[in-house]
């Protein structure tokens, strides 16, 4: 494994991912929006081709990524991009003339 793969796989916090990725960001963004940023960024690595890439190609297409997560949510609110399922749910309604039976 690469010394460039193996600091990225030991990375944990968002933050820690803007920073080595050189990716800018604001951090009260990442703070209120983090989950939803990182769940992207990971469903966009998912999608990555990273077959036969150099290192520099690799740094390049999660650079991407992370800035494409990042930017998205920087227009959308977190609970209309329906990434987790709980966002996904729809709302039952019970009438109040069900309660207590």
């Amino acid at each position: 494994m690469s010394e460039y793969l193996s600091r990225f796989e030991a990375l944990s916090a968002a933050e820690d991912f803007f920073a080595f990725l050189g990716v800018p960001f604001d951090p009260r963004v990442v703070g209120v929006k983090r989950l939803h940023i990182l769940k992207r960024f990971n469903e966009r690595l998912a999608k990555l081709d990273t077959a036969g890439l150099d290192e520099d190609a690799l740094r390049a297409g999660h650079t991407a990524a992370l800035a494409a997560a990042y930017d998205e949510f920087l227009t959308v609110e977190p609970r209309d991009a329906k990434l987790f399922k709980v966002f996904r749910q729809g709302r039952a309604f019970v009438p109040l003339t069900e309660i207590g039976r």
